[in-house]
């Protein structure tokens, strides 16, 4: 680089050179094939940067995947081991986790851990082509096993602007929350921790390392979220849904048992009841299945009438409590002037203590009734 900007200094200068009156031909002709030669020259160190730019990420991709492919084999190896009943050499290494040490494992169990390896090898290139279409900083190596809505263990790499890997993720499980009302995506990272060179930050203490001497049990803690308010879940959904809450599943969002406009002005004449401190308008409803409002859009207003934010939700359920009502919003995202952040735990509560449930109830408004408490049975002598 430094050999581009010197040549382009030189050339720059030569031309800005005033021409000398009576200047010899034999003079000029030599400063021209000397120009000539320095542009040849920079012709020639400009492709050799591009060819070893190119070289370099070559190498980087080669690394890449031989490193995925030692990690598959010796996740193999384990299990061609396991199933002829030897004990394999290990390999511990950060990205693979800590080997199994259950050699005598049932052969029911071992099945089952197989079929759970299947399941998250297949959504694997799902899951990547996924990473590459939406344009995440992360690159997902390894996804270990499904079980239970999610993969585990998985390892990822984290990319810088040029695409260049700069530090490791590793954790127990991962599963994805998101909102196709608002828009978002998160994927939560539970029981890890992050590597960058030699250190190792647990997620629930990032500022404190955690010494290579600890086993790799104690240095997985915590839980990290990636929140990405500008992707749309609904390719994710679609590719892998079983990722997802269950809640997210793909359906009608009406039944077609509630008349929408009248549900929607009487829910806003419910809220307004109480606005000494500010109220919510339902300014969106996609529809009602059940017990539960769809695809929502709330208006939070101040005291004076501004509107301070909004929400956006798949889900909105209204439960009785012992004082008032609670709306419970699922699989959403407040929007505060600019910012869009994803619900916490995907969830989002309000709770309205001066309401009236028997009233809501009686004016129509789907709502989750309070059990009735059973009274003890008698004692017996």
């Amino acid at each position: 680089m430094s050999l581009r900007i010197a040549t382009c200094l030189m050339l720059a200068g030569l031309s800005a050179l005033p021409p000398q009156q009576g200047n010899p031909p034999a003079a000029d002709a030599a400063q021209r094939a000397e120009t000539a030669q320095l542009r040849a020259l920079l012709e020639k160190a400009e492709q050799r940067i591009s060819d070893l730019e190119s070289q370099l990420k070559e190498e980087r991709s080669e690394r890449l995947s031989r490193e995925q492919e030692w990690l598959r084999f010796t996740q193999g190896l384990g299990e061609l081991t396991r199933a002829a009943g030897v004990k394999a050499p290990e390999f511990p290494t950060p990205l693979a986790g800590e080997p199994s040490r259950s050699p005598n494992a049932a052969p029911a169990a071992d099945n089952a851990r197989l079929d759970r390896l299947r399941r998250g090898r297949a959504l694997l290139p799902k899951l990547r082509a996924l990473f590459v279409a939406d344009e995440l900083a992360l690159d997902l190596l390894e996804v270990g096993e499904f079980q239970d809505g999610a993969l585990g263990p998985v390892v990822l790499r984290e990319l810088d602007a040029d695409g260049r890997p700069y530090g490791t993720l590793c954790a127990e499980r991962m599963h994805l929350e998101g909102s196709q009302s608002a828009r978002t995506l998160t994927l939560v990272l539970e029981k890890g921790y992050e590597r960058r060179g030699s250190e190792r930050h647990a997620f629930d203490d990032p500022a404190a390392g955690v010494p290579e001497s600890a086993a790799e049990s104690g240095a997985r803690r915590g839980t990290r979220r990636f929140e990405l308010p500008d992707v749309d879940p609904t390719r994710w959904l679609e590719s892998v849904p079983e990722l997802f809450d269950s809640s997210m599943a793909a359906g009608p969002n009406d039944d077609g048992k509630h008349d929408r406009t009248a549900l929607r002005v009487t829910l806003n004449l419910l809220l307004r009841e109480d606005a000494a401190g500010g109220w919510w308008r339902l300014s969106g409803l996609g529809g009602v299945q059940q017990d539960v409002l769809r695809d929502i859009v709330l208006d939070g207003f101040d005291r004076e009438g501004r509107v301070e934010r909004k929400l956006f939700a798949d889900r909105l359920t209204v439960y009785e409590e012992s004082k008032g009502v609670q709306l419970l919003l699922e699989h959403g995202a407040q929007l505060r002037g600019d910012q869009k952040l994803p619900f916490l735990e995907d969830r989002y509560r309000i709770f309205l203590p001066q309401a009236d449930p028997q009233a809501w109830a009686k004016a129509g408004v789907p709502l989750v009734r309070k059990k009735a408490i059973e009274p003890a049975p008698p004692k017996r002598d």
